[in-house]
């Protein structure tokens, strides 16, 4: 027993040793380095968005990807007004377009990657509106509209109503709200008679009557575009995150949502 405890107490210093050289070694090696992308969105991208956002981190564990939703317009002033954003996806290419010639883009990075349409909706009880323009008759009181100042799905309905000539005959019934899926609530609270909205907004409610769509050669055409913003840290991220958004496992999201693939850079 006496012998056994010497050789034990023998070891001691060699097992101190190693455990020293094991710690040394761990903390010598370098942990994973976390890229942090933010991606301003417009909001009728976030279930698309947030599917794709699984997908990535599967491929790119060390990417965290962090959305900032809301309407195109408010979130193309904030990054005028240097907000820490990687990329900017918005509803309308104008926005992007605008952003290029402030010089805030990243070069090579802007492309056009889904279209939508606009549809007519009411609430699900309401069965007395059969075009868009009953819109001018006693059956609707109030119709909720994104503001035209900021959100994209406003500024296409209004020139779909102006090409209908009904924007100056229907123009005092107008609700604005502060983005499109809000459009969407008022609808199916009923606080409004009627909206116009993009067809991807509605999908999955089932409060909602789906009226008709909007022809496309009533407005503009609808582009979601998007680019990385030149300020961003990880120029090399957001760009190969762009370039998944061009794949198939995205497109096939993005569809299943209703969206239309573009796939055009320029």
């Amino acid at each position: 027993m006496f012998k056994f405890q010497l050789f034990f107490l023998s070891l001691i210093p060699t097992l101190a040793g190693l455990f020293a050289i094991n710690q040394i070694q761990d903390q010598g090696k370098t942990q994973p380095h976390k890229t942090h992308l933010t991606i301003s969105a417009a909001i009728s991208l976030r279930e698309s968005l947030e599917e794709i956002k699984e997908i990535y981190h599967h491929f790119q564990p060390n990417i965290n990807l962090s959305y900032n939703f809301g309407a195109s317009g408010s979130l193309k002033q904030q990054i005028e007004n240097s907000a820490p954003v990687d990329l900017f996806f918005s509803a309308a290419a104008h926005h992007i377009a605008t952003l290029e010639e402030k010089q805030l883009l990243l070069s090579n990075t802007k492309q056009n990657i889904l279209s939508n349409q606009l549809i007519l909706i009411t609430p699900k009880t309401q069965n007395n509106i059969k075009k868009l323009q009953d819109l001018n008759t006693n059956q609707v009181q109030y119709l909720g509209l994104g503001n035209i100042a900021t959100v994209p799905a406003g500024q296409y309905a209004v020139q779909a109503l102006q090409h209908h000539q009904l924007w100056r005959r229907i123009q005092r019934k107008i609700v604005f709200t502060k983005d499109v899926r809000s459009v969407v609530t008022y609808v199916e609270l009923g606080n409004v008679d009627a909206g116009i909205v993009y067809r991807t907004d509605v999908l999955k409610s089932q409060k909602v009557h789906i009226v008709t769509p909007i022809e496309l050669e009533a407005h503009e055409p609808i582009v979601y575009a998007i680019a990385a913003i030149n300020h961003t840290p990880y120029p090399k991220a957001a760009k190969e995150f762009i370039e998944f958004l061009s794949k198939e496992g995205s497109t096939q999201i993005f569809q299943k949502h209703g969206f239309k693939i573009i796939n055009s850079a320029e």
